[in-house]
């Protein structure tokens, strides 16, 4: 076909679409190329070029969108240098380029990936100038959580005490208890009761941070890189040797607690019928049960004698 004849014998009113049916059909394939001399010549025989660019087919589509659409970007440049308007579209059309951009921008945040910190240091992995500003911020949130979590295991540790005294009607502790029930290893029967119904108080503080992070790590495929964040069973906001030095000091206070108050208060309590741990256990032949009890005894007997010991030794080097 020659284009030259074809063009020239349309009419200025049908010229929109013998371009549109130029851009579908590639018959313009050296314009890919950069090589936009045909087009021009062509278009520098009409009066109404801008208005023959701007114009609409049936559809209510324009020279310059179907040039977007076919991806020629350098019949995109000359429509809009030679005063194409890419406002003259309908709404459909808006909302299908606004939809195309959406997608382009969402594909392009999926292989962004933000900075992840390192939980336990409060340090960037990739470190920048704003590092000192991080550190800073991250040391005063780690003091108020070592001071929350001092709290929490204080008032744990009161609740532990309290309810290894508790005694109920018949005057009877949790020892008497763990006689009766034929449970030979009292002191791990009352840990037992102690975890039974035990009361986290001063845990909300700590459940409000847990849902933070919960909340992030479901909703982070939305609005965030999920990958930059771990369970908050995997991280650890308090420093790890801060955290074992409190458990320890914590465990420490109970080995003591259970050795002077389990030893010389719980097993030798008497209940309202004037029967202590060992009556019972030698009633229903809980043999272990005694052998434990009288082995509580048996070390408070010795700590005694070594306490005399070192009261008479301490006395001979006074005289």
């Amino acid at each position: 076909m020659n284009l030259n004849k074809d063009l020239f014998s349309l009419s200025t009113i049908n010229i929109q679409y013998f371009l549109i049916k130029i851009i579908i059909t590639r018959y313009l394939y050296l314009s890919i190329d950069g090589k936009l001399t045909l087009l021009k010549k062509w278009m520098n025989h009409f009066n109404n070029f801008k208005e023959i660019i701007n114009s609409k087919d049936p559809e209510v589509k324009t020279p310059l969108f179907y040039s977007c659409y076919f991806n020629f970007k350098n019949i995109l440049m000359y429509l809009l240098i030679k005063g194409a308007d890419p406002f003259l579209i309908s709404k459909s059309d808006l909302m299908y380029i606004i939809s195309v951009h959406k997608e382009e921008i969402l594909n392009q945040c999926k292989s962004i990936n933000l900075k992840k910190t390192d939980s336990q240091k409060g340090q960037l992995i990739n470190a920048d100038k704003h590092f000192k500003q991080v550190q800073l911020r991250f040391s005063q949130f780690q003091a108020i959580l070592s001071e929350l979590y001092q709290q929490f295991l204080d008032q744990n540790l009161q609740y532990f005490r309290s309810i290894n005294v508790t005694i109920d009607y018949f005057q009877r502790n949790p020892i008497h208890y763990g006689s009766l029930s034929k449970y030979t290893k009292c002191f791990q029967y009352i840990k037992s009761l102690a975890k039974f119904d035990f009361k986290f108080q001063g845990w909300d503080l700590f459940n409000n941070i847990i849902m933070e992070v919960q909340l992030l790590i479901q909703t982070g495929y939305k609005n965030i890189n999920p990958r930059q964040y771990k369970h908050y069973h995997e991280c650890n906001f308090l420093n790890q040797q801060l955290l074992e030095q409190k458990l320890q000091i914590l465990f420490i206070i109970l080995r003591n607690y259970k050795r002077k108050l389990l030893i010389n208060r719980i097993t030798m309590v008497n209940d309202k019928l004037n029967i202590i741990q060992r009556h019972i256990c030698i009633k229903h032949h809980f043999l272990k049960t005694l052998q434990l009890l009288n082995l509580c005894y048996y070390w408070e007997q010795i700590l005694k004698q070594k306490k005399r010991k070192n009261q008479d030794t301490f006395r001979i080097q006074i005289k």
